[in-house]
C-alpha cells in the first residue's frame, strides 16, 4: 500500500507545482501588461507589434522579469525551474502508473482500475473480479476496504 500512498503524494505534489507554474506565468503576463499595455503576443505577432511597443517600456519589463527577488531568483529563472519540476513530476507519475499496472496484487489492480483508468469504483471492482476470476462480492468485501481510504482521499481533492 506504500506504492499507492507514494503515487497519491506525487500526484498532489504535481498539482501544487503546476499551480505554482501557472501563478508565475500569470505574474509574467501581468508584468508584460503593466509595462507594455497589452497581452503577451504570440510568436507570429511579435515582429508586427515590435514597432508599436515602446522600447524603453520593454527594457523595464525585461529588467523586472530578470531582477532578483527576495528568494534569490528572478521570475524568469523561477519559471524555468518550475517547468523542470513539473516535467520531472510528470515523468515520475508516468513511471509509477506503469509500475502500478505491472503489480500483481489484487489491491493494486483495483486501485489502478479505479484511479488511473478512471473506471469508477463499481466498474473497477467488476473489471478486477473478471481479471482475477473472483466473485464481485469477494472483491468488495476483502480487497476494496484495503484501498478505500486512499481512493476517498483522491475524491476529496
Amino acid at each position: 500500500m506504500i506504492a499507492i500512498r507514494n503515487y497519491n503524494d506525487t500526484k498532489n505534489e504535481l498539482e501544487i507545482a503546476q499551480s505554482r507554474l501557472n501563478y508565475l506565468i500569470d505574474k509574467k503576463e501581468e508584468l508584460y501588461v503593466r509595462y507594455c499595455g497589452m497581452t503577451i503576443p504570440k510568436l507570429k505577432e511579435i515582429q508586427v507589434q515590435e514597432s508599436k511597443i515602446n522600447k524603453e517600456k520593454m527594457a523595464e519589463y525585461v529588467h523586472e522579469l530578470t531582477k532578483k527577488r527576495k528568494n534569490g531568483l528572478s521570475y524568469e529563472e523561477e519559471i524555468t525551474m518550475q517547468q523542470g519540476v513539473v516535467s520531472k513530476l510528470k515523468n515520475y507519475i508516468n513511471l509509477m502508473e506503469t509500475n502500478l499496472k505491472a503489480m500483481k496484487s489484487i489491491e493494486y489492480k483495483l486501485y489502478y482500475a479505479i484511479v488511473i483508468e478512471g473506471r469508477g469504483i463499481t466498474g473497477g471492482v467488476e473489471k478486477v473480479s473478471f481479471e482475477v476470476d473472483k466473485d464481485v462480492s469477494t472483491i468488495w468485501r476483502i480487497y476494496y476496504p484495503k484501498i478505500e481510504k486512499e481512493v476517498k482521499k483522491l475524491e476529496i481533492m
